[in-house]
């Protein structure tokens, strides 16, 4: 099994990041070595931004988004026209490279502040910044297409849960299955994505998260 552990880099040392912490996380000590783990309070700042008041702005949050493929042993079942044993160990290793791989490639390339609980087979199970999380999300949809060379009859589902952070990991692990299974229950074809209790098609999911990236810089656009 692969995964990705954040840890802190050279940049987060610095004083400004120190009084980030502090003042997000009163249970942070100030002190960051290079390289050391980061813990789920320390993640649950790194979505807050400073205002023109020089406050720090934001909830402090968490993700934990869950997913698998849909329909896995249809795929088995159906998706060879002549299956034989080597066809069909190739299909499940590449099946397990997008996750177990790429994955884990993708969040300490792009996503640094996402722990990869769990990541190989058909699914993963991540935690991170709450912001984060939800473009990690429609990156992952958007590549996953790309994977299988945009078959419609290939996707997963997902499942979003923002806590506060705090929550024991078996518990934030509920929350995540719950948010996955209500995805998947979208019919007729699941390929969906749960957030904030929601229930929305991928296409709605970008289309929303398009939309709230223009709203954000349109509100820089005016106070700059």
């Amino acid at each position: 099994m692969n995964g990705y552990i954040p840890h802190f880099s050279g940049i987060e040392t610095t004083a400004y990041e120190q009084d980030k912490y502090a003042r997000c996380d009163p249970e942070a000590d100030g002190e960051f070595s290079p390289y050391e783990p980061k813990t789920l309070n320390h993640l649950a700042c790194k979505d807050q931004w400073l205002n023109e008041r020089e406050r720090w702005v934001g909830i402090r949050a968490l993700s934990t988004l869950k997913g698998d493929i849909d329909n896995l042993g249809l795929i088995f079942q159906q998706g060879l026209e002549e299956p034989t044993f080597a066809k069909m160990a190739a299909l499940s290793r590449q099946t397990n490279a997008f996750f177990a791989v790429y994955l884990p490639w993708l969040c300490a390339t792009e996503y640094p502040n996402t722990y990869t609980v769990f990541a190989g087979g058909d699914d993963f199970f991540l935690i991170g910044p709450w912001r984060s999380q939800m473009a990690l999300a429609r990156r992952l949809q958007h590549d996953f297409a790309r994977y299988v060379a945009d078959n419609p009859a290939i996707h997963f589902s997902a499942g979003l849960s923002t806590t506060k952070p705090g929550l024991p990991i078996r518990h934030l692990a509920a929350l995540g299955e719950q948010a996955l299974e209500q995805a998947k229950g979208l019919r007729p074809e699941k390929n969906a994505v749960t957030c904030f209790g929601e229930t929305v098609p991928w296409s709605e999911f970008v289309a929303l998260g398009e939309a709230g990236v223009e709203a954000t810089n349109s509100v820089l656009r005016t106070r700059c």
